[in-house]
């Protein structure tokens, strides 16, 4: 066996401003696309000129700012019903985030959302519980994969354990004194 380099044509970015920070910083020709939700914008070159696109769903239109923190924290229902509508809007913007793989096959790398490193409500409310931030998001994540592994060529790019590895707090803007 031997190592020999292997050139990338070039890599299409779909996502919101934090998937165009990573476009600024790749060694290899690429494209980005902004969207964060609504009509997706075209490409700017064809899909057969793209290796592999890497596509950022925006965890913000799945869950506004607002969807949870006007609930009853008693009401868990009323939690399950925001994941469960969080998820079903995943699998819609999915659909519309992969529609260059869907017509062509071009290979995607879905990143997953980034986890929040600390419950707002406090470290002494339950961990594994949806009224949780963290476990909503983590339970967003679980279904993305699921959603991934239904189709050939997608694949979760687990960018929040790359966010763990360097340190989230240069990842994420919710931890204020560092």
């Amino acid at each position: 066996l031997a190592e020999s380099p292997l050139p990338l044509r070039r890599v299409l970015f779909i996502g919101s401003c934090f998937a165009g920070a990573i476009q600024e910083s790749c060694r290899c020709p690429s494209d980005f696309v902004l969207f964060n939700g609504g009509v997706m914008p075209p490409a700017p070159r064809s899909a057969a000129e793209y290796d592999f696109q890497i596509v950022q769903i925006p965890l913000r239109i799945l869950l506004h700012d607002d969807d949870l923190w006007h609930l009853d924290y008693h009401q868990t229902e009323a939690f399950d019903h925001e994941l469960a509508k969080a998820t079903d809007q995943l699998t819609v913007f999915l659909a519309q985030f992969l529609q260059f793989h869907e017509s062509s096959g071009l290979p995607a790398f879905v990143m997953n959302f980034l986890v929040p490193t600390q419950n707002p409500n406090g470290k002494l409310f339950p961990f594994f519980d949806v009224r949780n931030i963290q476990f909503f998001v983590r339970q967003s994540t679980m279904a993305l994969e699921r959603l991934c592994r239904q189709r050939p060529f997608w694949n979760v790019l687990h960018v929040d354990n790359i966010a763990n590895t360097y340190g989230k707090r240069f990842f994420t803007d919710e931890s204020i004194n560092w």
